[in-house]
């Protein structure tokens, strides 16, 4: 409702005008323009225009003079006025001068607040410069006029007073439509504050536990525990894909290589929080639902309670001047989480039929639509104007939840539109989107986002999350929680594929329930999602008129398969009423239709309380996860005959192969070997068989990463392909490191394939084999770079020259004859290494570290990946396989040698830019790739890798000062040191650091996700 008009007070508007020194005339006529408002308009309107002056009214207070002060603050103003001429002022040391220096924190404070109201006028005639300095300046102010009229906020002026285009004219008339304007805008505001209570209390409640389903005993029937007891600590790579941590603030001047975030080293996911915008990447059941939960609750918390230490979680800090301010007031962000599944239904059902909804499917007024349509369901008393008004403000933390459940690709691109458009036009609040991996494929990218990847839980991580589990579980018996806890950590521990599962929280979780309940854990996927299944089925036991456990599980498989097989797309969301109508036929199929629909909407309300693999949301319903979901749909094609299983899968060209379908798939050959060997067989002869007599390369590379997936995913019980094609179509896919044919190919489809190649066998990856080796004759090259002088040799202008890291002075080194590998050493050849004991074997560790390690770091995760370069060794392991295997580590000599050629390449190849097609760099695929994948980016005597996907460990110690001390003749370094070198860049790291004469330093007891080696040959010798 508006509010009475207060005839009795009057509403004070405070001026400030903000200018350099060459319009004292302007300044001086404002003073009479304010006078002529208030004494014509402001007296009927009950306002007061007044000028607030440094020299007047902030002076005074402060005891300094006028600069000073200008330094330090901004006044707080409801209007903000800017004048300039021909002058643009003096410098104030971090801005061109006072008056821009004022100018954005006027900016700044209206895009926090609200207020002030901005204009800026500039002089279009102004005096013409006399000298170079002036010039100068006046150039200064015709840039700085350029980008505030992006703005919009700019008026020109011609004379001071005379015609309509003087400065007092325009000025009287700009600010009587701003006061007239301001003052009728507060009348018509409701007098009541809105109360974001009951939004929050609603919020806290669906984001402050974690539902584990399932449980019983310990804490009765207790499904729901406090998100603070079971949340385990998720770590991201430090590196993010899309932040400049490369340059510093003035994006100009290059950090030295030791002021780099570590690159390497993982970080606790919260600090990436940092960001103002951020997407959240992870597999299934990596845990990115549950982290944004975990941050909308401690926001909730805080707004709730008051409670300081829920903000700590976060690492924000509350300005005490602010702690006592209401929610929708205070500094911290008011949660506003979404689920872009929902968000994205709302659009479609909206969209072009509701009254006043936006003209367009990308448009940001979405946001505050939905979320004030929530608020209306649930009677929470928020308007979309109050939701706009947070959003604009930028009070609010936008948390966008599962990019990946959009249907297909074209709705995913919608939605990344949508999610862009949100944040440009809220671009003071923080963004949070989540997302698994292939959502963000195929051009479908968000721009400007940094990309935090969530890493597998380590086995700390894993052991918390047991340990509170079973505390959790026994909550009177600190006896009882560690004997479980022991029992279940020694099941995790019997088979590497289990502790492979349990790096991920979902499934970590699903292995401690159906150890709970069964003593005893699966051996393959397939089996423990069916053993989750089945034992939240049973939980109808103890209700009386339910369906079996098999009746009921056949009719949510075929809901499941009839989600996925959606005229628009998989559906994670559907309408109760058309979910019952996919299962109607199934569950009555003697009834009518109408009677048919009744009892499947009774099934679906009565299976989301019995068992809680579906859960309601509103009039909708999904699967309690994803997951599910595409288990449950893998069964219902698995229970179909071949002829069906055919039809669904593999008639449409596409289906098998899109990513939406890819669990199903992998999932459905789980369950048919189940039934029998030859049952899966028969599906991969036939997937075989749809690719024709003659396949191109694409389609074989697509197939071999879909099939050599499955035989991954199946390799707890060894399985292998009986048909003779599978291992032609292996060597046919070879193709993909050919550097004409692979160009063909997209980089998924190669990476898909040679990870297939590489847990079939990859044959290239053989010591033995001659071309395994590239041979460097003897002779001399220059080595170095320096960025002095562009006409001398080895001119890089991104050379490093600190004296700490230099990459000079450029000089000639002779080198023997030797042979080097065309590859980084691969998990499948460090394995041999583990097999023959070689951690335990001291004769293979003269260079020191025995009995430091008993494998590599991260190993359980990086044994399904045989071609992929070995990470997470130390220079001693390294030093270690080295002395097994009977070859050495490249001196850092040899290393730049085979890299840069002796032309002096900027790159391997040669001196063409960095990109996506020749180099693992900058984030672009997320994690070490298999070895020669990117073979454009080859040396001409086929050595690749060398830039990229993983540093390497050279033989040498570093000294940044050693080129110009080298010795002329194979240098091997200074003889002693505290780091050894690296060599080549990473898959995390930026172009600049992937040149052939980047140097970069590490101590030799670090192990790091993307740092591996490579061997150098010297002698005829192999393990």
């Amino acid at each position: 409702m508006p509010v009475a008009k207060q005839s009795d007070s009057v509403r004070v508007l405070r001026v400030f005008v903000s200018s350099p020194g060459d319009v004292p005339n302007e300044r001086a006529a404002v003073d009479g323009v304010l006078k002529r408002i208030n004494a014509v308009i402001g007296e009927e309107h009950r306002f007061l225009l007044r000028p607030w002056k440094w020299e007047d009214d902030v002076v005074p207070q402060l005891g300094s003079g006028p600069q000073p002060v200008v330094d330090s603050q901004t006044p707080d103003c409801e209007i903000y006025l800017g004048i300039m001429s021909g002058r643009f002022g003096t410098p104030t040391g971090e801005f061109g001068s006072g008056t821009e220096k004022e100018f954005r924190d006027a900016i700044s404070l209206s895009q926090q607040h609200g207020r002030p109201w901005v204009l800026f006028y500039f002089n279009e005639s102004p005096p013409l410069p006399t000298t170079g300095a002036a010039a100068l300046q006046y150039a200064r102010v015709v840039q700085f006029r350029e980008e505030l009229s992006t703005l919009g906020i700019v008026g020109k002026y011609q004379t001071l007073e005379q015609g309509d285009a003087s400065f007092v004219h325009r000025l009287q008339q700009d600010l009587t439509k701003l006061a007239l304007r301001m003052v009728a805008r507060e009348e018509i505001e409701p007098a009541a504050k809105y109360d974001p209570a009951r939004y929050l209390q609603r919020l806290f409640s669906q984001t402050a536990h974690i539902e584990i389903r399932g449980i019983s005993g310990g804490r009765g029937e207790a499904s729901r525990f406090p998100i603070e007891e079971l949340y385990i600590t998720l770590r991201t790579h430090a590196g993010l894909h899309g932040v400049e941590y490369q340059t510093r603030p003035d994006k100009k001047t290059p950090v030295r290589p030791d002021e780099l975030a570590p690159h390497s080293h993982s970080v606790d996911l919260r600090e990436t929080l940092a960001q103002q915008r951020l997407v959240v990447i992870g597999d299934p059941g990596a845990g990115k639902t549950t982290f944004l939960r975990r941050l909308a609750a401690g926001l909730c918390r805080f707004h709730l309670h008051n409670d300081s230490a829920a903000l700590d979680w976060l690492g924000l800090t509350v300005d005490p001047a602010d702690a006592d301010q209401v929610a929708g007031e205070s500094s911290v962000p008011l949660p506003a989480f979404v689920s872009l599944a929902e968000l994205y239904e709302h659009i479609s059902a909206s969209f072009g039929k509701a009254e006043n909804a936006p003209a367009t499917r990308s448009g940001a007024a979405w946001l505050p639509r939905f979320l004030a349509a929530v608020s209306r369901e649930n009677h929470l008393d928020l308007d979309e104007g109050f939701f706009a008004g947070q959003l604009q403000q930028g009070r609010c933390w936008i948390l966008l939840d599962g990019l990946d459940e959009a249907p297909d690709r074209v709705s995913r691109q919608s939605l990344v539109e949508l999610i862009e458009s949100f944040s440009a036009a809220y671009r003071n609040c923080r963004l949070v989107v989540t997302s698994r991996p292939a959502a963000l494929a195929d051009q479908t990218v968000l721009n400007d986002f940094a990309h935090a990847r969530i890493e597998p839980l380590d086995d700390l991580a894993v052991q918390t999350f047991l340990t509170r589990w079973c505390q959790a579980l026994y909550v009177d018996s600190a006896v009882e929680a560690n004997r479980h806890c022991g029992e279940l950590l020694d099941a995790l521990h019997l088979r590497p594929e289990i502790r492979r599962m349990a790096r991920n929280p979902v499934m970590l979780t699903a292995l401690a329930v159906v150890h709970w309940n069964e003593k005893r854990l699966p051996e393959q996927r397939a089996e423990l999602y069916e053993s989750i299944v089945k034992w939240l089925l049973r939980s109808r036991e103890k209700h009386g008129n339910r369906l079996n456990e098999e009746r009921a599980q056949a009719l949510l498989q075929e809901l499941a398969l009839a989600m996925h097989l959606h005229p628009e797309g998989r559906q994670i969301q559907i309408l109760k009423r058309d979910a019952a109508e996919a299962i109607a036929a199934e569950i009555a199929p003697d009834l009518n239709s109408r009677q048919a629909i009744v009892q499947a909407e009774q099934f679906l309300d009565r299976e989301e309380l019995d068992s809680g693999i579906i859960v309601g949301r509103g009039n909708e319903v999904r699967f309690w996860h994803l997951t599910f979901q595409e288990y449950l749909a893998a069964r219902a094609i698995a229970a179909r005959s071949e002829d069906e299983q055919q039809h669904l899968l593999l008639d449409d060209a596409q289906r098998l192969y899109r990513s939406e379908w890819r669990e199903v798939a992998l999932l459905m050959a789980g369950v048919l070997h189940q039934q029998g060997r030859k049952k899966l067989d028969g599906f991969v002869a036939a997937t075989l068989a749809g690719l024709g007599e003659q396949p191109d390369l694409a389609a074989q590379a697509r197939c071999a990463g879909l099939l050599g997936a499955i035989v991954r995913d199946l390799s707890p019980v060894d399985y292998v392909p009986a048909d003779p094609r599978y291992d032609t179509m292996m060597q046919q896919v070879l193709g993909i490191f050919d550097r004409d044919r692979a160009s063909s190919i997209p980089i998924e489809t190669r990476l898909a394939a040679a990870d297939a190649l590489g847990q079939a066998g990859d044959p290239r990856i053989e010591f033995r084999r001659a071309d395994y080796w590239a041979t460097i004759p003897a002779g001399k090259f220059w080595m170095g770079a320096q960025s002095g002088n562009k006409r001398k040799r080895n001119y890089d202008d991104e050379a490093y020259t600190d004296p700490d890291w230099s990459e000079a002075p450029v000089h000639e080194v002779h080198l023997d004859e030797f042979r080097i590998a065309k590859y980084p050493v691969t998990v499948a050849q460090y394995e041999q290494f583990l097999a023959s004991d070689g951690y335990a074997d001291e004769r293979f560790w003269r260079a020191g570290g025995f009995g430091e390690f008993t494998k590599p770091d991260d190993w359980d995760e990086q044994q399904p990946y045989g071609n992929r370069p070995v990470t997470g060794v130390s220079w001693y392991e390294a030093a270690a396989f080295c002395a097994w295997a009977g070859f050495r580590l490249p001196t850092e000599a040899e290393w730049e040698r085979a890299a840069r050629g002796a032309d002096g390449r900027k790159f391997p190849w040669g001196k063409q830019p960095a990109d996506e097609s020749r180099l693992n760099f900058n984030g672009n695929v997320g994690h070490a790739s298999p070895v020669g994948i990117y073979p454009r980016g080859a040396t001409a005597d086929g050595i690749c890798d060398l830039a990229g996907n993983v540093w390497e460990w050279c033989a040498d110690w570093f000294d940044g000062q050693y080129y110009a001390r080298s010795t002329a003749a194979n240098p091997t370094g200074p003889d002693e040191g505290k780091s050894r070198v690296l060599r080549g860049g990473a898959w995390l790291i930026d172009a600049r650091y992937c040149r052939a004469a980047n140097r970069r330093r590490i101590v030799p007891e670090n192990r790091n996700v993307d740092v591996g080696f490579r061997v150098l040959c010297s002698r005829q010798n192999s393990p």
